[in-house]
């Protein structure tokens, strides 16, 4: 979470750089000078963490169930969004006003609407364009600097929209993780003459013949090894536009979740008696079914894990016992 947080925060703070006009250095109000912008960087991610953290205490107090807090933090999203609108609302209030005063404040919002859309060309576009997006970020500051001159209040009301926007997005996150948890729930029968006989701590059935039939001899099958690790791609867009005009962009993540599935027959001779799963992490896995089928064992996981991983692994095995022939 705090990784999502810090890369949320970085999107936000390129709407609120080094304030400096036409190429020039930082001087007076309302410029800031490099050391004291990194304390504003670091006081934006401590706000925007603090807010987090509060609004996930309040829900934990609760005691609720999982279902209980999703549908908590689905209220709080809620709120949030409603702020979303009030204070997009305000900054369209706020440019009107400004246009009323004689502020040729369009052409500015234009030209940073240009800037921003550039930019987010050149990040969802192949290849290393670091020098170029840095000639755009500086151009972007130029403009903020000569709205910042015109009205504080408007280079505020942008960063506060994105650190707002922002923890949606994360609260956005936690309810996909609890809702991921809430469907880790394994239901499953034991096959017919057999009977349960232990729930293993991750939800596995362990089953056991529930008839003295023949020589018994206990064997596990083991499956193939799946590959769980997940990987994420990265797409810039934008993410506040005011009358039309792009103003503030950011990133979303596309998770490819693992998702794999596995059967193990016992072989010739031999009845299914249980039945389970191994994995190299138990963490991320989602398991959506660990159950008997027929004379075969089935398996089926995802890895739910926001982000990248590396070796993460699962194997599904039966266990099999001889039966008279």
């Amino acid at each position: 979470m705090k990784k999502l947080i810090l890369g949320l925060v970085s999107l936000i703070l390129l709407s609120t750089g080094v304030l400096a006009a036409n190429g020039s250095s930082p001087n007076g109000r309302p410029f800031i000078e490099l050391r004291n912008q990194i304390i504003a960087v670091l006081a934006d991610l401590n706000a925007l963490e603090t807010q987090h953290l509060a609004l996930v205490q309040r829900v934990d107090d609760l005691g609720l169930d999982l279902q209980g807090q999703i549908d908590a933090l689905n209220v709080e999203m809620l709120t949030l969004q409603a702020k979303d609108s009030e204070m997009q609302g305000s900054l369209v209030e706020l440019v009107e006003n400004m246009a009323d005063q004689g502020l040729e404040i369009d052409e500015l919002l234009t030209d940073l609407s240009d800037v921003n859309l550039a930019i987010i060309d050149m990040s969802n576009t192949m290849g290393d364009n670091s020098a170029a997006i840095e000639v755009l970020e500086a151009e972007k500051n130029a403009i903020l600097a000569d709205m910042a001159q015109m009205d504080e209040s408007l280079v505020t009301a942008l960063t506060d929209i994105a650190l707002n926007s922002a923890l949606i997005e994360v609260l956005a996150e936690d309810i996909a993780e609890l809702d991921a948890r809430k469907q880790n729930d394994v239901v499953g029968v034991c096959p017919a003459g057999t009977s349960v006989s232990t729930v293993l701590d991750n939800g596995n059935l362990m089953c056991s013949v529930s008839n003295d039939v023949g020589t018994v001899i206990a064997n596990t099958v083991y499956g193939n090894y799946l590959d769980m690790d997940n990987s994420v791609t990265s797409h810039t867009y934008c993410s506040v536009s005011v009358l039309g005009i792009c103003v503030s962009y950011g990133t979303s993540y596309s998770y490819h979740y693992a998702t794999k599935y596995d059967y193990v027959s016992c072989p010739a001779g031999f009845a299914l008696s249980g039945g389970g799963f191994w994995a190299t992490d138990y963490e991320p896995l989602q398991v959506s079914a660990s159950i008997p089928s027929g004379n075969r064992w089935y398996g089926r996981f995802k890895n739910f894990y926001a982000g990248n991983t590396n070796g993460l692994g699962a194997r599904v095995y039966a266990q099999c016992i001889r039966v008279a022939p």
